[in-house]
């Protein structure tokens, strides 16, 4: 009996490390209450572009987020609430990403979900500023490069919709179930 719920309880710990939930409340914030250090950085990456600035809050932490459209392509830069940059991410199109690691995305999708649905993916970007700078602005690969996927799933259990992290060979980094806010209420 000891030993079942030893194994039962190992096998719980291990499902919710393997997919956490991801819940994110975006507003819009004025470029005022944003760390120079952020608007200085977003503009040597994406220049002459209109930015819009939001402060994202999810379940463990909250950040600024700058969102534009640079060169045909949406870019989002997340940093710290003290100007710190933690990633970028621009979204791509499938046929976009090198064959061989679509192909391994493709084939983790297949093994573990009865049907998938890409949503979105964008390559991520990781980094220190002056890394990412020298990225963008020559093409220097001294980065870490991600992809994360925004894909709707169906299981044994129904459907989800998951974002994964996958990393530049297209192993699984990390799962998490998207959370939407609860409607049932009316809101004026």
């Amino acid at each position: 009996m000891k030993l079942t719920l030893t194994i039962l309880f190992s096998l719980t710990v291990l499902s919710v490390s393997f997919s956490q939930q991801k819940f994110e409340k975006e507003s819009r914030i004025s470029d005022k209450n944003v760390p120079e250090t952020a608007k200085q950085l977003v503009n040597q990456i994406t220049p002459n572009c209109t930015i819009k600035w939001y402060k994202e809050e999810n379940l463990n932490s909250q950040s600024i987020e700058a969102k534009t459209k640079y060169q045909n392509k949406k870019y989002s830069i997340e940093f710290n609430l003290d100007g710190t940059l933690q990633d970028v991410e621009v979204q791509q199109k499938a046929t976009h990403i090198k064959t061989s690691v679509l192909k391994s995305i493709t084939t983790y999708l297949k093994t573990n979900y009865l049907k998938h649905k890409l949503k979105k993916i964008q390559v991520q970007y990781v980094g220190t500023s002056k890394q990412i700078i020298n990225y963008f602005n020559n093409n220097l690969n001294h980065i870490t490069i991600n992809y994360e996927i925004v894909v709707k799933v169906k299981t044994e259990n129904g459907k989800q919709l998951l974002e994964i992290l996958f990393d530049s060979e297209g192993n699984m980094l990390k799962s998490d179930v998207i959370v939407f806010r609860n409607t049932d209420n009316l809101e004026f």
